[in-house]
């Protein structure tokens, strides 16, 4: 019996030795496929003696990837040229060779191009002036270690801080736009900066500083620029125009529209220079009013003019556009100039139109003078006169106004005089 169970103990071992290799060959087949392989750069330029670290990634089927750098087999076509060791690439003495890289079964190359090793770099240009539209070229000499020097103007790494201002090919820049931008070349571990301004400007004029219009009214203005280069001309239509009061007046291409009352200040930019033009819209130098003085009966409705005088020499009427107010809208009102008397009394009504006031006095029934008939009355006691007061206004008319007269007694001293003759 004790045999029989050793027996099966020994054969239950053997069983699970003959699973462990198995197991691991499962596993094998399990792995993840290699999809590719993918350098960090597939193309390197270098100096002699520098040194540029590649790295090798694997992409798997599944979607993964890993860094396999090191794992990566790496080599040199020409090691005499460059070297390579877990993708550190060492540059030897000028010339091109390609680095190798394979892992598992997949192989990138990666072409490198040493040269000799700059000391310095010079540029034909310390700065370039260009209208827009035109071209100038930068051209670069690179001195070397060993003393010899070479124009690298079509190796050198060109780039621009403002492609919109300048851009730059193989040296060659071109103006956008006006305003101002860097060029910089690149070679090997030499840079070189170029300021360049497109379009700039020494002084930047309008014909006038200041302008009168009308609402409605539109007026073309020149804007003339002098270029650093000498040129001189009207850029009106490409310059950029603002206002600070759109809803007084605006310009599009150095066409002035006139919107509404007021003063807005309108500034043109171009480049760096700006200039500003004063626009008054019906702001007039002089304003009248006709009449000066208005007498009115009550309930009646009179019309008051007022003329605005521009500097230009011309006039209008604006009595419809002008603000009206009374200071006592009880007595009389007024609208668009005309005034309406509603009760006796005296107001001052004002109109206001582009900054400027003026103002009428208005009399509702107010007389100038009262007379009486008689300038004395004697009376006995119980006993009744007749008088009649009558009443002169501002327009030389006359009224009978004893009904609505009030009758004051002046002093006591009249009173008792009148009293004794009883």
């Amino acid at each position: 019996m004790k045999r029989s169970s050793r027996l099966y103990r020994f054969a239950l071992l053997w069983m699970l030795v003959l699973c462990l290799p198995l197991t691991g060959m499962g596993s094998v087949y399990a792995e993840d496929v290699i999809s590719k392989l993918v350098l960090s750069k597939n193309e390197v330029s270098m100096e002699i003696g520098d040194t540029y670290s590649l790295t090798a990634t694997a992409v798997y089927e599944s979607g993964t990837t890993s860094s396999v750098t090191v794992k990566t087999d790496w080599n040199s076509g020409d090691a005499t040229i460059a070297s390579v060791y877990a993708g550190a690439i060492t540059a030897k003495k000028e010339g091109s060779t390609v680095i190798t890289a394979s892992y598992s079964g997949k192989t990138v190359i990666v072409n490198v191009n040493v040269q000799k090793k700059a000391t310095s770099l010079t540029k034909n240009k310390t700065n370039i002036s260009l209208r827009v539209g035109a071209d100038e070229q930068i051209t670069l000499m690179a001195t070397y270690s060993d003393s010899t020097t070479e124009n690298v103007t079509s190796k050198a790494e060109w780039s621009t801080s403002d492609d919109s201002v300048a851009t730059v090919t193989l040296g060659q820049v071109t103006g956008i736009a006006a305003g101002t931008a860097t060029v910089t070349a690149k070679f090997g571990s030499q840079v070189v900066t170029v300021p360049v301004s497109v379009d700039a400007l020494r002084r930047l004029e309008t014909e006038q500083s200041d302008l009168t219009m009308k609402v409605g009214d539109k007026h073309q203005v020149k804007l003339m620029a002098l270029f650093e280069n000498g040129d001189y001309e009207d850029i009106s239509d490409r310059a950029e125009w603002s206002s600070n009061q759109e809803d007084v007046a605006d310009a599009f291409k150095g066409l002035i529209t006139a919107y509404g009352t007021g003063e807005a200040t309108l500034t043109a930019r171009y480049g760096s220079k700006s200039v500003s033009i004063v626009v008054d819209v019906d702001i007039p130098k002089r304003l009248e009013v006709d009449p000066t003085e208005l007498y009115m009966k009550v309930n009646e409705n009179k019309k008051i003019t007022l003329t605005a005088s521009y500097a230009d020499g011309t006039s209008e009427d604006v009595s419809d556009k002008a603000e009206w107010a009374s200071d006592n809208e009880e007595i009389a009102g007024v609208n668009k100039g005309t005034v309406t008397a509603y009760t006796s009394g005296r107001v001052t009504v004002t109109g206001s139109y582009g900054g400027k006031t003026t103002s009428v006095t208005v009399d509702v029934d107010v007389a100038r003078k009262l007379e009486l008939d008689t300038t004395s009355v004697q009376l006995k006691s119980g006993g009744t006169a007749q008088v009649k007061l009558t009443a002169t206004y501002a327009d030389g008319t006359t009224e009978d106004v004893t009904e609505r007269a009030q009758l004051v007694l002046g002093s006591r001293k009249h009173r008792d005089r009148v009293q004794r003759q009883d």
